[in-house]
């Protein structure tokens, strides 16, 4: 049931990892800002959201490797640390694909190899 709804909504395999990928890179960029605020209750929470999603974020271990730099920022933060050592020690058990991160870093080399598109072509194809 799974595959005819991936056939019955069009979306192509490619499209569904560019989309995957860009939306792991955003959500890596919220938490470290998260982890990077000046209150203390923000950096807190943004830790424990990060527990509670272990199983889904990050899926990439270029995600998780930004993660890493960011708690070793934090480790030695007052009322913090025992958060970041056990988000640490989450990350570094971590298992990932290996096939899906070379999956990833090829379609980022393709993309970055593709002209970008102008915007007069779009609005043609829209009419």
């Amino acid at each position: 049931s799974t595959q005819s709804t991936w056939e019955s909504s069009g979306v192509l395999f490619g499209t569904y990892k560019t989309v995957h990928c860009k939306l792991h890179e955003k959500l890596t960029k919220a938490f470290c800002r998260c982890l990077a605020s000046a209150e203390l209750l923000e950096r807190r929470n943004c830790l424990l959201v990060l527990e509670r999603v272990k199983d889904v974020y990050p899926q990439h271990k270029k995600n998780s490797l930004i993660l890493m730099r960011k708690l070793d920022l934090l480790k030695d933060q007052q009322g913090l640390e025992a958060l970041v050592k056990r988000y640490n020690s989450i990350l570094q058990q971590k298992e990932y694909n290996p096939g899906i991160d070379s999956e990833d870093e090829k379609m980022e080399r393709e993309q970055r190899l593709k002209p970008p598109q102008s915007t007069a072509k779009k609005e043609t194809k829209k009419k």
